[in-house]
């Protein structure tokens, strides 16, 4: 049927957790376009377009986190026999659940892509968009690209989007296993910080621990060691300031002293992060610098279709 109508129509209806994506039917009929090579027409109600924008800035992990999720196997069905003859034929083809989700999220990526691209178009001057993009598209696999728009970051004026700009160059280039690039976005991010600066104490203490995690993979093991332990202490002294001991008024006070990014000790945290690095065991070693590369895990699974 779908074959010879030759076109489907997927509405992402509430954008942020479209209703589709948890019907067994609905990605059965996704999956048998694909197959059928039928023209596949994917829609976000023109409502709700502009939250969909503005969450490409604020919570970018939202929609992908419900794409990394799909799993045939798991949707619903009104009707229990219905779904138990859809998996059924699933099961007994070519790859079975693990080929039907993953031909749906590759789909559904390149979607989400296609309005990244229309987004950033549509949006010339907005360097910090393009930044959100580039580490969107490094996490789908697309690190030309991704170098290319966090670059034009580095153009603003506005230090928020300097450091990321630096800071996602520098992952970027982790990634690809090229440490050497990574340090120096790390460096340079490092260097446009005043000695005092308050606001971007977390981007700032997670910069630290990338910075970490490129110096431990060259075997620089005293210097990352060095920086975990600063990242980790700016981070905690944030949330102990703002999140455990008081309030946002008490937060946004004048009283309230910005953190020294460059003098920051490590006093008064957790004993394993100030043990000198030949004290330290592996073990510590690696509990400690997880904490700086655990923040992109729903991207990362999109890509593991178990």
């Amino acid at each position: 049927m779908i074959k010879s109508i030759g076109s489907t129509l997927l509405i992402l209806s509430p954008w942020n957790d479209p209703v589709l994506l948890r019907r067994v039917w609905c990605l059965f009929e996704v999956y048998n376009a694909l197959e059928t090579s039928a023209e596949l027409h994917i829609q976000v109600p023109r409502s709700e377009r502009q939250a969909l924008a503005d969450a490409v800035v604020l919570d970018s992990d939202c929609l992908i986190q419900k794409l990394s999720n799909i799993r045939i196997e798991k949707a619903e069905a009104t009707i229990a026999s219905d779904k138990d003859l859809i998996l059924k034929v699933i099961q007994n083809s070519e790859g079975g659940y693990y080929r039907v989700s993953k031909q749906v999220k590759d789909r559904l990526r390149a979607w989400y892509m296609e309005q990244l691209d229309e987004l950033v178009s549509e949006s010339p001057d907005n360097h910090y968009l393009r930044v959100i993009t580039a580490e969107i598209c490094s996490s789908f696999g697309s690190v030309d690209k991704a170098l290319e728009l966090a670059s034009q970051g580095q153009a603003s004026l506005d230090i928020a989007v300097k450091l990321k700009s630096h800071s996602v160059t520098g992952r970027i280039y982790a990634a690809q296993n090229k440490f050497d690039q990574a340090l120096e976005n790390y460096k340079e991010a490092l260097t446009v910080l005043s000695q005092e600066f308050k606001g971007l104490e977390c981007d700032i203490g997670f910069l630290y621990m990338d910075q970490g995690f490129a110096q431990y993979h060259k075997f620089e093991i005293g210097p990352a060691m060095d920086s975990f332990s600063k990242g980790i202490a700016i981070v905690m002294r944030f949330i102990e300031r703002n999140l455990v001991s008081g309030c946002e008024d008490d937060c946004n006070s004048e009283n309230d002293s910005p953190i020294d990014m460059h003098n920051v000790t490590t006093a008064g945290h957790n004993s394993s992060i100030i043990l000198p690095y030949d004290r330290c065991t592996m073990d510590e070693f690696n509990r400690i610098s997880g904490a700086g590369l655990h923040r992109n895990d729903s991207r990362c699974n999109l890509f593991d279709d178990r």
